[in-house]
C-alpha cells in the first residue's frame, strides 16, 4: 500500500523478507486486534503465549527480532466491561479486522536489544519453541527494566502473558449473522446452482 501498510499474512511477510536486495523490515503486533480488548490502566497484557507464526517466519529468513513495548499505551483508555458490548466489538473485529476501542493521549516506545536469529529454512517445533521462549523472556526483561518509570505500583500482576483468546467464539450477534447468511444462501441456491443439494456452503 502507499503508506507502507500490508497484510499480516504469511504470504505477505514472506514476500517482504525474501526480497533479494534486503533492507526490509516488518513491524508486527503478534497479539493483533484482540490485544486491544485487554487494555486497562496500569496493566500490560500480551497475547503471545501460543502465537508462534512470527517466530517461524523469523527463523526461515534469519531475521532478527526486535522487541518494542509502548509504555503508557494501556493508560490511554479505560474500557467498559460489558458482555453485550464485547459481543458487538468482537463481531466488528471479525469482519473488519480492527478492534473498535476508544483511546486518547500518548505513550512512550522502548526498544529492546535485537535477538539475532540464525536462518533455518525448515525449523523444527523445538527450534520454534526455543526462540519463542527467548522472545517472551526478553519481553519480560524489557518490561521489568522500565516499569518503575511508568507504573504507580508495579507488581507481579502488572504484566500478563496470555495464550488463549478468551473472547467467546459463538456470541449471540455472531450466531444471528450466520443464520441470516445461511437463510439468504438457501433462498437463492435453486436459482443459480446446478446441484443445490450438494454441500457447497461451508462456514468455519
Amino acid at each position: 500500500m502507499g503508506m507502507g501498510l500490508t497484510s499480516s499474512t504469511a504470504k505477505s511477510l514472506n514476500y517482504i523478507l525474501s526480497r533479494p536486495e534486503g533492507g526490509r523490515i516488518v513491524v508486527l503486533s503478534p497479539g493483533g486486534a484482540m490485544e486491544a480488548y485487554y487494555g486497562r490502566p496500569q496493566k500490560y497484557t500480551f497475547l503471545i503465549k501460543e502465537r508462534k507464526g512470527f517466530i517461524k517466519m523469523a527463523l526461515r529468513h534469519g531475521s532478527p527480532l526486535v522487541l518494542v513495548i509502548a509504555f503508557g499505551e494501556p493508560d490511554l483508555f479505560e474500557q467498559v466491561i460489558c458482555e453485550k458490548l464485547r459481543s458487538i466489538q468482537e463481531f466488528i473485529r471479525k469482519y473488519v479486522g480492527i478492534a473498535p476501542v476508544i483511546f486518547y493521549g500518548t505513550g512512550f516506545l522502548f526498544l529492546g536489544k535485537a535477538i539475532e536469529v540464525e536462518k533455518v529454512e525448515n525449523p523444527t517445533n523445538e527450534e520454534i519453541d526455543s526462540l519463542h521462549a527467548k522472545f517472551v523472556q526478553e519481553l519480560k526483561d524489557l518490561f521489568d527494566l522500565h516499569k518503575d518509570k511508568f507504573l504507580e505500583k508495579p507488581d507481579d500482576d502488572s504484566l500478563q502473558i496470555l495464550g488463549m483468546e478468551l473472547i467467546p467464539l459463538t456470541d449471540e450477534l455472531h450466531q444471528k449473522f450466520i443464520k441470516q447468511l445461511v437463510n439468504l444462501f438457501d433462498t437463492y441456491k435453486y436459482d443459480y446452482l446446478v446441484d443445490p443439494e450438494a454441500k457447497i456452503l461451508e462456514l468455519e
